[in-house]
């Protein structure tokens, strides 16, 4: 009996990672150059399972590793506990002595004797200063880097928790990784974007400008249909007939591709290929799974920020058309407060990229002279919005609005452009001019031309 390939509810594992070859190479690079990189991402988009890919290459390189996940965190005591169980457990032989010892070197110890001959070791605990203990357990990288030789590659995943345990962490942490130089390269990762942007790009923060920037978008349509159909195939599946479809769903999303490949694995028999039928079946699978979690993210948001949810699923294009933000009773300002709102709490996924210039050339052969509305599409790589509709005035100039504004840079029949006007002052008004194809910015009154009657008829 086979096993559904698809596993959407775990980090990958390493030699299944699709398609983040460039990020994990530059994570790998900057981090075992003892540089710190932060890696950005909304959560299930597979941030955890490019660290464990870095780890894994940077171990293979003969680099100390360690992964600590902050999720949930609530106090300095926790931070610590999570930092010191990853490096208990984690490093192995020398590597491991010389971390324990430096971490029983932070607790104060004492013996008390019970019986003669008989003695119990006590380990203080330090509750009352958590924070003294932190400084030194994040001091453990040049411990362990003294006996290794190298950079301690260290990757700190839902980074953003520490913002929960109060006491300025941040602060503690700059003042000792500042120190490390090449003891340790850092990877910070976090899947709530606004408030990694929070700690690493406001300046008031104390890691502003700490970490090079890398980023996860979604992933590319071919090497997810490559990725799904070699999993169909392995398993006496086909899923050609419905792959585009899937695709479009899933808008590149790694962790909601492998949703929906489950379920439609599921929902098509061995020796079968996926049809229409089936693929409706794995969506509302799919879609029954959801919908509780799309339901707890509904009830929490505003009012503004329901109102552009709406217009967002239903796709309508640009969000700030005028016609867009009266359809779902909005203000400008509204729509954008709430996206911003949604982008910083991972709800959204902003577009990124530089601003280019693009010159659009329309053909306007047989419209009549007039004004007309249209609109611009075009593709973009943001999930969210694929296809972005720019709305556009265009207006068809008739032969003559053509001369007036290659003449006087107005097509309008007003100033010195007006058909009676004589900008030259040469007697032959722009009417005039434009008929006998003279320019009317040169006086023409030697060279006039006349009007004589055909005797012949």
């Amino acid at each position: 009996m086979d096993l559904n390939p698809f596993d959407y509810s775990d980090p990958v594992e390493p030699k299944d990672l699709i398609d983040r070859e460039p990020e994990v190479g530059a994570l790998l690079r900057l981090a075992t150059g003892a540089h710190n990189t932060r890696l950005s991402a909304p959560r299930r988009f597979g941030k955890t399972s490019v660290l464990r890919r870095v780890l894994q290459d940077a171990r293979g390189m003969g680099r100390a590793t360690v992964y600590v996940n902050f999720y949930g965190v609530t106090t300095l005591e926790e931070v610590a506990v999570r930092i010191e169980r990853a490096y208990r457990e984690q490093l192995q032989g020398p590597l491991r002595r010389a971390a324990v010892a430096a971490i029983d070197a932070l607790r104060p110890t004492g013996r008390l004797s019970v019986a003669p001959g008989i003695g119990v070791e006590i380990h203080g605990q330090r509750d009352h200063d958590a924070a003294e203990r932190l400084l030194g357990l994040l001091d453990l990288p040049i411990k362990v880097a003294q006996r290794s030789g190298g950079p301690v590659i260290v990757a700190f995943d839902e980074f953003q928790e520490v913002l929960s345990a109060g006491g300025e962490v941040d602060k503690l942490i700059r003042s000792r990784i500042e120190h490390h130089g090449q003891a340790a390269g850092y990877v910070f990762a976090g899947s709530h974007p606004g408030l990694m942007a929070e700690l690493f790009g406001e300046r008031q923060r104390a890691l502003f400008e700490q970490a090079r920037p890398v980023r996860l978008g979604p992933l590319p349509d071919a090497e997810l249909a490559g990725h799904i159909g070699e999993r169909f195939e392995r398993t006496g599946r086909r899923v050609e007939g419905v792959l585009d479809a899937l695709l479009a769903l899933v808008r590149g999303h790694p962790q909601r591709a492998m949703l929906a490949a489950h379920h439609l694995w599921e929902a098509t028999p061995a020796d079968q290929t996926a049809d229409e039928e089936r693929w409706a079946s794995a969506r509302e699978g799919m879609f029954t799974e959801l919908e509780e979690g799309f339901e707890r993210t509904w009830s929490g948001l505003s009012r503004d920020q329901r109102r552009l949810m709406s217009g967002v699923a239903e796709g309508e294009g640009t969000l700030f058309a005028a016609r867009t933000l009266q359809r779902h009773q909005l203000s400008k300002a509204g729509a954008q407060h709430a996206r911003d709102t949604l982008v910083a709490q991972g709800v959204l996924e902003a577009s990124g990229g530089s601003a280019q210039i693009v010159q659009a050339t329309l053909d306007t052969n047989g419209l009549a002279p007039g004004l007309y509305g249209a609109a611009i599409s075009v593709a973009s790589n943001d999930p969210d919005e694929p296809l972005l509709g720019i709305p556009v005035e265009l207006t068809v100039l008739s032969p003559i609005q053509i001369w007036r504004q290659a003449n006087f840079g107005s097509h309008g029949d007003t100033g010195a452009g007006a058909d009676a006007a004589d900008p030259d002052f040469d007697g032959i008004s722009n009417l005039r001019e434009y008929a006998f194809t003279l320019d009317p910015q040169v006086n023409n009154a030697a060279g006039q031309p006349t009007i004589t009657a055909n005797p012949a008829g």
